[in-house]
């Protein structure tokens, strides 16, 4: 039996020609999300910024999906949210950098660049979209002040949403240098993406963010991880 394998590589690295990516018409990418857009059409979409169209509730919609089965060829793909976005917050190769006010056009972009380029567009694996999200990044503000909930973004955007609260508790921790001087780094949420290893419907599960755009396949990276004896 196969176990999943949470992969935490830089899969912005592997992007070849973004320049080319960026001026592709965005028919396809509208496409996409209208495959589970709650509002209709594209060219119906209220006039209307879309942190009004997601206001917070309490109750979430169940669109019928379901998490899928195991699938030697469906690849998972995990994103995790651990706060709301704030300009201080962002410290380079230590918090991913929260895209804010384009949140929704993030998500979208991220999830097209990988559906993209999984089967049956050139690749032999499928893909399945998660995110991990902390109950402190669900509510968050906009520029204007409004509330916009982002869970239900996601959902909207066809993700299956876990939201997972903090792994540990400071207290929790033994060691007192560690304890004291532990959110210096990433902090202890960062250790959300250990919920991946939960997804044992996957043969390998990929831990990206919102710099990551896949504009390639990877099967070779793949392959070699699934017919690796040490995983």
């Amino acid at each position: 039996v196969l176990l999943a394998l949470v992969m935490f590589v830089a899969l912005s690295g592997l992007s070849s020609d973004v320049s080319a990516v960026g001026r592709r018409a965005l028919t396809e990418l509208r496409n996409l999300c209208d495959s589970t857009f709650s509002f209709g059409e594209w060219n119906q979409r209220p006039e209307a910024y879309w942190e009004q169209l997601y206001g917070p509730t309490n109750v979430y919609e169940n669109k019928g999906t379901q998490y899928p089965p195991f699938d030697p060829h469906n690849i998972g793909y995990a994103l995790t949210l651990t706060t709301c976005p704030s300009g201080s917050d962002y410290q380079p190769g230590v918090v991913p950098h929260d895209p804010g006010h384009a949140f929704y056009d993030a998500a979208a972009v991220l999830k097209y660049s990988i559906c993209h380029q999984t089967y049956p567009s050139g690749s032999e694996y499928n893909s399945t979209m998660y995110a991990i999200v902390h109950p402190d990044a669900i509510r968050c503000t906009g520029p204007d002040g409004e509330t916009y909930d982002r869970v239900q973004v996601l959902i909207d955007l066809g993700y299956h949403v876990l939201i997972n609260g903090d792994p540990i508790s400071r207290k929790d921790i033994s060691d007192e240098y560690i304890r004291q001087n532990i959110d210096d780094d990433a902090g202890t949420r960062d250790l959300m993406k250990l919920n991946a290893y939960k997804f044992v419907q996957h043969p390998v599960v990929v831990m990206v963010d919102f710099s990551t755009l896949v504009t390639d396949s990877f099967d070779m990276v793949l392959d070699s991880f699934i017919a690796s004896e040490k995983t």
